[in-house]
Parts: structure tokens; C-alpha cells; sequence
């Protein structure tokens, strides 16, 4: 494989960087899809900011039973609620995946059933709901947009795309796992999880990698 002279190496670097897209930001425009905003950040999952805001009777309580909810206590009289999505990137669903997520300050709604049913409530009695309430409703509390919906398909992280060039030449990916010090810019071990690259410029990178790793005689850890 021919490699790239030192300025050319450096030109494909600065391009490939200003690819690259954060998950957060990939996150952010799935939100913007929706007219929602993003919220807060909690680990691996992702919230919106609250976009409908009700206040239930006393028949609310009863609303959530007839949805299979068991509830321990009823804790205020008029709940007041508000609802919002939470979002988590999947690898094996090439996509977003968007959950139900309420807020109130009376109660805690702690499981996903609890949220699917007050999602349900919401729709059965408010005809002007959010599209988004409906689509989660009828996905039985989840809607996955995918790679192809946000304009980003065949998009991958840098973890999975070393770990690809890592088949391709025989080296043994656990091993990279463990080594902090790689040859590599972009470097996937300095939050490749979090970092993605468009198909479009998958090839560039793989050349970059490559090139990196005949320049500094890094030959990874075969398999064996």
C-alpha cells in the first residue's frame, strides 16, 4: 500500500478531524429532529428537556392501575408531570434509541412500564400529544431513528473502526484495548467510543492508521 509523505499525512489528519462527529452532538440532532433540546448527560444515556407539561385529577392514580402499574401509595391528589425522551446510541440497531421519561416534582416514576403508561395516559387523553408521544406509545415505549433517518449512515465509531482495521491485519484488538500510548491520531483509545466518522471517510482514516503505523514501526500484537 503506498503511504502518505509527511505534509500529505497531516492534510488527511486535519481533514478527517474536522469529520468527526461527537455522540453527543449525533444525540443533539436527533433532539432537533423533534423540536427538543438537549437536557442533561448520565452516563451513556442522554435527556431532552421537557416539552409537555399536564396536570391529572385524582383519576390519574387510577389510569396508571388500569395499565398494569402497582402503585405502593398515592402520594399527591393532582399530580402535576412533565415529559421528556431519554436517548442512548445502538450499535446493533445502527441507530438512536429514544425512550419515555417523565419528571415530577410529586412522585418518582421509576420504571419503564410506569413511564410507557403515563405515556399512554397522555395520548388517550390530549388529541393535540406530540407525534413523538404517539410514536413511542405505538413502539411500546421506545423509537429507534436510524443512521439513515439523520443523514449519517454507515456511520462508526473509532473504537469499531480500529477494531476493524485490526482484523483486517491479523492484530489482536484485546491487547490495543490496554495500551494508551498508540502511534495513532485521531487516536481511537482517547474516547474512540464516543467519537464517530462518516462511511464517506472511513477510507482516509484507514489510509492515515496505516501510514501511522509504518512511520513508527508499531506492528500491534498479532494473533496468535
Amino acid at each position: 500500500m503506498k503511504t502518505m509523505i509527511a505534509e500529505e499525512l497531516q492534510r488527511a489528519i486535519d481533514l478527517v478531524k474536522q469529520k468527526l462527529i461527537g455522540e453527543q452532538a449525533i444525540i443533539e440532532k436527533v433532539f432537533r429532529g423533534f423540536g427538543l433540546s438537549f437536557c442533561e448527560r448520565s452516563g451513556d444515556i442522554y435527556f431532552s428537556n421537557s416539552f409537555s407539561t399536564y396536570s391529572f385529577g385524582e383519576d390519574f392514580w387510577e389510569a396508571l392501575e388500569a395499565n398494569g402499574v402497582v402503585l405502593r401509595e398515592k402520594v399527591v391528589v393532582n399530580p402535576i408531570l412533565s415529559l421528556a425522551v431519554s436517548a442512548s446510541v445502538s450499535h446493533m440497531e445502527r441507530g438512536v434509541i429514544l425512550r419515555s421519561s417523565v419528571l415530577s416534582a410529586h412522585f418518582y416514576v421509576s420504571s419503564e412500564d410506569a413511564r410507557l403508561a403515563v405515556f399512554r395516559i397522555v395520548l388517550e387523553r390530549d388529541n393535540t400529544a406530540p407525534i413523538l408521544v404517539k410514536r413511542i406509545v405505538e413502539g411500546n415505549g421506545s423509537v429507534v431513528v436510524g443512521w439513515d433517518k439523520i443523514g449519517l449512515s454507515g456511520i462508526r465509531s473509532l473504537v469499531q473502526l480500529f477494531r476493524e482495521l485490526c482484523n483486517q491485519m491479523n492484530y489482536n484488538f484485546t491487547y490495543f484495548c490496554r495500551e494508551r500510548l498508540l502511534p495513532f491520531d485521531p487516536n481511537p483509545a482517547q474516547n474512540g467510543n464516543d467519537i464517530y466518522l462518516a462511511e464517506s471517510d472511513q477510507p482516509m482514516l484507514f489510509a492515515i492508521w496505516k501510514t501511522q503505523m509504518t512511520n513508527s514501526g508499531w506492528t500491534g500484537y498479532p494473533n496468535v
